[in-house]
């Protein structure tokens, strides 16, 4: 599965480290763990989360524009001669050589965040044509006015025609100083030095004399410290079972394709869940794109995702805001957020949304899962009149497996400690936000091309929201919904693996992945890596 980060801060990895070291632990991180540990006691937490986005006309006039406009569709653009020039050398081309861009960069107004933040995470939507991109900061203000550092959060490209002078996307290592660090996406401010303000910019590239017309459409920020004490599960909303219609897709079945990505399937539970997201919205990749995919069981549009959200200096395809990023590009708004609780996630399942989460358990917290991760992504797609948890987990062996149900309490723990609530959040322009409106008709869309969703005559509705009868979550034997289809309502046709069959086949391929934390670490140091991997999860 090998999904993403643990939500921790420098100081408790550093003690985790120690510790580590001082007893041999063996460490399974990023593959799941057939040992599981004993269930920690009050583990869930309260979180505090401030979000700001900036994706409108009024919302970029408000900010700082050098070299850039605000275009009639109300994204930014390059002005026909920005005065702005750099050079960059792609560090993961053939050939080195730097190229001319002329620039241009919006830059935010000075957020409040209304707390003292620990973290920050930023995400954008960008069209990026060939030989364009854009690279993302940001900076925090201290309680006594001083500002940090700007750090670079990402270099976005959406395509990957190298020769024709694409950049690698990447995220940028070695940013650490007195004020903080960046772990491959998310700013993490040092010991005693939190931000109560933020401030992002964008930097629009295109080659000198190019006439590609690169732009953005989103600018957010999403800071956060993790609560102090102990808090009592969420509680629940819901009167009847919703389950939203998205489509099954399972990362398992990817294993060993495309090794030069992460190493092949078994790393993509991201893209596999960006992926089941876009395709219940009726986007993803064309026909023509998929033609050179190579996907003997299946699927090819969740290669094709790992493929495009490929951070080429983390190595793998586990970046958050790069896979928001990547669904923006099919004409979606797409950004990370974090959530307080479940029953903020409700509100997105009541107006149409489905949420990707990071989670990170042992297989104490979370038996239902059958596994143990460092970090892993996954669908909230639903609950029950109970307020149990609807998801499809792509870690399963087949489609028809990826639908389960994790109680409450559980998946509300292992969610907010180990990530901190963190969640995509993907819909079309215009669908409201919970609390904006009510949802859209619930009116299925229809394709031309299936295998061409963008091509949808329809329009960006919502996908139909079933309210069906679904199984409880405490019998080991009624974990899932076992749909094809990936309606909640069908009766299942056939269960590859479940209940403890499903257990026993994650068990083994724990045991046929595992990882010792002395490999750990000669992994990180032979392939460029640091310690922000054990932070990562992956």
């Amino acid at each position: 599965m090998r999904g993403r980060k643990r939500f921790v801060n420098r100081k408790t990895l550093r003690a985790a480290l120690s510790a580590l070291t001082a007893i041999g632990a063996v460490l399974m991180i990023g593959v799941p763990t057939a040992t599981a540990a004993e269930l920690p006691q009050s583990e869930a937490q309260p979180r505090t989360a401030d979000f700001q986005a900036w994706d409108s006309a009024a919302d970029f006039s408000l900010g700082e524009r050098t070299g850039v406009e605000i275009d009639r569709d109300e994204t930014l653009s390059l002005t026909s001669m920005p005065e702005g020039r750099t050079s960059y050398a792609d560090p993961f081309a053939d050939h080195r050589a730097a190229v001319e861009y002329e620039t241009g960069t919006w830059t935010s107004p000075v957020h409040d965040i209304g707390f003292e933040a620990s973290d920050a995470i930023v995400s954008w939507n960008a069209t990026t044509p060939t030989g364009t991109w854009v690279q993302s900061e940001m900076r925090g203000r201290h309680a006594d006015g001083t500002w940090t550092d700007w750090f670079v959060m990402g270099r976005w490209a959406s395509g990957m025609d190298f020769a024709a002078g694409d950049i690698h996307r990447t995220s940028v290592d070695g940013q650490s100083n007195a004020d903080g660090d960046v772990y491959t996406d998310t700013f993490s401010a040092a010991d005693g030095r939190p931000i109560v303000s933020d401030q992002a910019r964008v930097t629009l590239l295109r080659p000198v004399g190019a006439l590609a017309d690169v732009s953005v459409s989103l600018v957010s920020v999403v800071a956060s410290r993790p609560a102090t004490g102990t808090t009592t599960t969420s509680t629940s909303s819901m009167t009847e079972d919703t389950v939203l219609d998205v489509p099954q897709l399972s990362q398992e079945i990817h294993r060993g394709e495309y090794p030069e990505f992460d190493n092949g399937g078994e790393a993509w539970c991201s893209p596999t869940s960006s992926s089941m997201v876009l395709g219940y919205w009726k986007k993803g990749p064309t026909s023509a794109d998929l033609q050179s995919v190579t996907a003997p069981n299946g699927d090819p549009q969740v290669d094709w995702a790992a493929m495009h959200t490929y951070d080429f200096a983390y190595e793998g395809a586990g970046n958050w805001p790069f896979n928001t990023a990547y669904s923006a590009s099919f004409g979606l708004k797409s950004f990370v957020t974090r959530m307080p609780n479940l029953a903020e996630a409700e509100t997105y399942i009541a107006a149409g949304i489905p949420l990707v989460a990071s989670v990170a358990f042992t297989q104490a917290e979370l038996p239902q899962a059958g596994y143990s991760t460092n970090g892993h992504l996954l669908v909230i797609v639903g609950f029950t009149a109970a307020g149990d948890v609807i998801v499809n987990d792509p870690y399963s062996p087949t489609n028809a497996d990826v639908r389960r149900i994790y109680p409450r309490a559980n998946f509300e723990r292992v969610w907010l400690k180990g990530s901190n609530g963190t969640a995509y959040v993907t819909l079309p322009q215009g669908h409201p936000l919970p609390g904006e409106a009510s949802p859209v008709s619930p009116t299925t869309p229809t394709d031309s091309d299936p295998a061409n969703p963008k091509s949808s005559p329809a329009g960006p509705t919502a996908p139909a929201v079933q309210q069906n009868p679904v199984p409880s979550a405490g019998a080991e034997d009624q974990q899932g919904v076992p749909s094809s289809s990936g309606t909640a309502g069908d009766q299942p046709q056939q269960l590859a693996q479940t209940g403890s069959d499903l257990a026993a086949w994650r068990a083994a391929a724990a045991a046929a992945a595992g990882v010792t934390l002395a490999g750990l670490f000669t992994a990180m140091v032979g392939r460029r890596r640091n310690v922000r991997r054990l932070a990562r999860g992956r």
